[in-house]
């Protein structure tokens, strides 16, 4: 399932056990995994399934984009907000090219595959500065004191 859903709102917003902010998107995938399977829902009928139930009434606060291989149900513009990958010698996947506001806007999921990758510590210190205050990122602050503190041990 490809495809993701937009948030239009001008502030954070708390649905699908996650926090979203003011333009992020959370990919199809993610919330079938998540939903989709617990409820027995079919990949075809999910889409439907979360307008009539999860997002029942706030529609006009989100943007849903479905692609298909051969259809695309809008049109798509690149993200600039993409994290951008590249490899190291090793051939592992490296984080590159991230702001504060890329690191704190993390899902715990992601947080958890990506930031083991970023060497920038200050980057890390700054972004857990900027994470401290905020409800709901108990979770990403540990793992970027874990990093932190790997980092340490290493240099």
């Amino acid at each position: 399932m490809e495809g993701y859903i937009k948030s239009k709102k001008t502030s954070w917003v708390h649905i699908f056990k996650m926090s979203i902010r003011p333009g992020g998107e959370v990919p199809l995938q993610e919330l079938y995994d998540m939903y989709g399977k617990k409820h027995n829902i079919e990949e075809k009928d999910f889409v439907t399934w979360l307008k009539n139930v999860k997002l029942k009434g706030k529609l006009d606060q989100w943007q849903i984009v479905e692609q298909d291989s051969d259809y695309v149900s809008e049109v798509v513009s690149p993200k600039s907000e993409d994290v951008k990958y590249e490899t190291n010698t090793k051939g592992d996947v490296v984080a590159r090219k991230m702001t504060i506001e890329d690191v704190i806007a993390l899902p715990v999921r992601k947080a958890r595959d990506i930031i083991p990758t970023i060497m920038d510590e200050k980057l890390l210190k700054y972004s857990l500065q900027a994470a401290k205050p905020k409800p709901g990122k108990e979770s990403l602050c540990r793992i970027l004191e874990k990093r932190i503190g790997e980092l340490r041990l290493t240099m």
